[in-house]
């Protein structure tokens, strides 16, 4: 990846990270994990946009959420 204009030293740093082959290699792995449960909370369990104000309640429904995705992927273990 290319700098650009304004990054940071963190974000150089990142960029140099992603761009080596062990980055493309985490970044996979993630797209196989962490990704698909973002994606079904988006679209399944209403966590795109919280109906509540303040981090309490927005964490409270995030992990209520969390809560519901382990019990319908996990449950039957």
């Amino acid at each position: 990846m290319e700098p650009k204009r304004g990054d940071s030293e963190a974000v150089l740093a990142w960029k140099q990270r992603m761009g080596s082959e062990e980055g493309k290699q985490i970044y996979k792995e993630r797209a196989a994990t962490s990704e698909t449960v973002n994606a079904d909370l988006r679209s399944y369990r209403g966590l795109s946009q919280f109906t509540v104000r303040g981090l309490q309640k927005a964490k409270c429904v995030a992990l209520w959420c969390a809560l519901a995705y382990n019990l319908m992927h996990f449950g039957h273990a």
